[in-house]
């Protein structure tokens, strides 16, 4: 198929990320084409990328396989380091939310890398920019928080509830309706928990225990 002749005898130059989006640059010059090639990978709720005899992430919701390749691999990557190590990359994806595609034109002028909002850790808008955006919308704070290509991209379900609840700012509340303080205060708790989540590689167990992502797989049986 055509992701597969696109890597085939490719050297890759470059892996790159924006909120949930992620993408590998690949030479093609040993192509017929001579253009550099990009991979798009998004995981969806289940995706996971994993490298053979590595460690790989601990998710809360779902496992995956130790086995090689891992149980729902979809896509198996067999690369040489410059000094012949050969390494395994596969990508597993049990639902089927995911997707993969291939560019071979620059992705960043066409959807989806286009239209996405800032990323909150690689590169946040101001808090200025945040409040504007933020009061001309009528929509309910927590779907504008969702929304991939409002003001921030990467936000997904746990880190809205966690950033509004320690915002104290209900989920139903319009945008347009937040005074100055609710909206730092909002803007303040999505740069320190996605940094922070970041920081300790998504490892939930590292996670402050005031923290409400504790309580949402507890169904309310956790002492606090």
């Amino acid at each position: 198929n055509d992701v597969q002749a696109a890597f085939q005898g490719a050297k890759l130059i470059s892996v790159g990320r924006k909120g949930k989006q992620m993408w590998f640059e690949l030479d093609g010059e040993k192509k017929k084409a001579k253009k550099k090639m990009f991979v798009l990978v998004h995981l969806g709720m289940t995706g996971s990328l994993t490298v053979k005899d590595i460690k790989g992430t601990t998710y809360k919701s779902f496992k995956v396989a130790k086995s090689w390749p891992p149980r729902f691999c979809k896509l198996e990557l067999t690369m040489a380091s410059d000094d012949g190590e050969e390494i395994k990359l596969g990508f597993t994806d049990p639902r089927r939310l995911g997707r993969i595609r291939l560019r071979i034109d620059d992705p960043f002028t066409k959807p989806p890398l286009s239209i996405l909002g800032s990323d909150p850790v690689l590169g946040p808008l101001s808090v200025d920019e945040f409040e504007t955006a933020v009061l001309r919308s009528n929509a309910p704070i927590k779907g504008l928080l969702l929304n991939q290509n409002g003001p921030f991209c990467g936000i997904g379900n746990w880190i809205a509830d966690e950033v509004l609840y320690q915002s104290e700012i209900h989920p139903a509340a319009k945008g347009s309706t937040l005074v100055n303080s609710q909206i730092k205060s909002l803007y303040d708790s999505i740069i320190g928990v996605c940094k922070f989540a970041v920081d300790v590689d998504a490892n939930y167990k590292k996670f402050p225990s005031d923290w409400l992502f504790h309580q949402r797989w507890s169904k309310g049986k956790k002492k606090t």
